[in-house]
């Protein structure tokens, strides 16, 4: 299931997002502190997450929908890390960066995670992209899932797929691998995607 551009926020993101008064703080650990719970998102991705090639870096994604939601019931969390892929098997695996020991050790407190991985998987497998890659990729997201819900069962998630990318051969391995694999792990859980691909391309 894909949702368009107004139904990502209007009628998923917005309708689970309802909170207390409160405020939560982020501590130099990166761990959730406060009296009183607030409806926390984390956004799980690359760089794009993260905010490179924002004009500024208060313009990334998830200031954007932390600005949109307002700061009074609400805290969005970037968990992005530059240049990560979703497949554990290569030497940029996210799960092998902070952001992601930061996102697991606090997964408890996240309601809401969107995750947003596989743009840098396209162009690092491009030349030898196998079966063992679909497997790898798969797996992986699994794994990142599983992980989640055993922290939080009650935890909302949204799966974005990447972007339009105007390098030719980037936006090909994109087209001919990473997004019929979203869209499998979309099937086989029941998330809802946020096409983000389709909304992109022009």
């Amino acid at each position: 299931m894909s949702l368009s551009v107004g139904k990502f926020f209007n009628d998923y993101v917005m309708s689970f997002c309802s909170a207390e008064n409160g405020d939560v703080v982020l501590d130099a650990d990166f761990s959730f502190t406060g009296s009183n719970h607030v409806y926390t998102i984390g956004c799980i991705g690359d760089s794009i997450t993260w905010g490179a090639g924002a004009t500024d870096i208060l313009k990334a994604y998830p200031v954007l929908v932390q600005n949109l939601l307002g700061y009074e019931k609400y805290q969005v969390v970037n968990f992005g890390c530059c240049a990560m892929t979703m497949c554990t098997n290569h030497k940029d695996a996210y799960v092998e960066c902070m952001q992601y020991k930061n996102l697991i050790k606090n997964a408890a407190e996240i309601d809401m995670a969107i995750i947003w991985l596989g743009t840098n998987d396209a162009d690092r497998f491009k030349d030898n992209w196998s079966e063992a890659v679909d497997e790898d990729y798969l797996a992986s997201y699994r794994d990142l899932l599983s992980k989640l819900k055993t922290a939080n069962p009650d935890m909302k998630i949204i799966l974005l797929n990447p972007c339009y990318c105007a390098i030719d051969y980037w936006e090909a391995s994109i087209e001919a691998h990473v997004l019929s694999l979203v869209e499998q792990v979309t099937e086989e859980t029941g998330y809802p995607m946020f096409d983000m691909h389709s909304y992109t391309q022009n």
